[in-house]
């Protein structure tokens, strides 16, 4: 004798819907803690796209993955010795100033976080990045 199938009831229906609800919720959330306004830093990079079949395009562009990168392009930035090469003094300027902006939000907000916060991935590796470009500018 075949089983029938299941029969939602009212209460379960509506469970199922919260559950939806919350997780579309969650979703915007993240996505919007991590929209920032442009700064100089992100602005260095914006000319850098990502396309499917050349991947990161742009003169001196390469994939530079961070954590939160919501988009491909997102992860296409020059390299050190692009920013160096164009601009280098105010592109030094510009690293030394997010450098300072991105050890103060470390200090303030990821002292004790846990090593799953993405957020504080982020500014963990922009401030080594940094570190690197500051040091491969002095040799």
């Amino acid at each position: 004798m075949p089983r029938a199938a299941p029969n939602f009831g009212h209460v379960q229906m509506k469970a199922v819907l919260f559950m939806l609800l919350l997780a579309g919720h969650d979703c915007v959330r993240v996505t919007e803690e991590v929209q920032w306004s442009k700064s100089k830093w992100d602005q260095l990079h914006e000319d850098c796209t990502w396309s499917f079949t050349k991947g990161c395009g742009g003169e001196g562009c390469v994939r530079k993955r961070l954590s939160l990168d919501l988009t491909p392009s997102a992860s296409c930035r020059h390299t050190d010795a692009y920013l160096l090469k164009h601009n280098g003094m105010k592109n030094f300027q510009t690293i030394v100033n997010h450098l300072q902006e991105k050890s103060d939000k470390f200090a303030q907000s990821c002292q004790g976080a846990r090593f799953w916060n993405r957020k504080c991935k982020r500014r963990e590796a922009q401030i080594f990045d940094a570190i690197k470009f500051i040091t491969r500018s002095t040799d």
